[in-house]
């Protein structure tokens, strides 16, 4: 299991290098995390949207890009970015991630 953190109100899910973490196992860890935790605002964002943000923060690592912070994603509630960012950006990387 990765190591997370919420914030104090539960709108940010820090899961700490988030990296290492396949994309075939992004739902299982957020299920895992979710049967804890269901109650936290950050669980009011959908599945496919944590995993599209989670799989560009993988592919941003990826490309070495910023490494110290994007080994780590925060996952915010509501999205500090438009939904349609990470909706199609997620979805380009998607194929290039582990």
């Amino acid at each position: 299991m990765i190591n997370y953190q919420f914030s104090s109100d539960g709108t940010v899910l820090t899961l700490f290098d988030s990296y290492t973490v396949s994309k075939q196992k992004f739902q299982a860890t957020l299920n895992s995390i979710k049967a804890l935790h269901g109650k936290e605002p950050i669980f009011n964002r959908s599945d496919k949207s944590l995993k599209r943000e989670w799989s560009f923060h993988n592919f941003l690592y990826m490309i070495h890009y910023k490494r110290e912070r994007t080994k780590d994603c925060d996952l915010d509630y509501p999205s500090d970015h438009p939904e349609w960012m990470y909706n199609i950006l997620g979805l380009l990387v998607w194929p290039f991630i582990k």
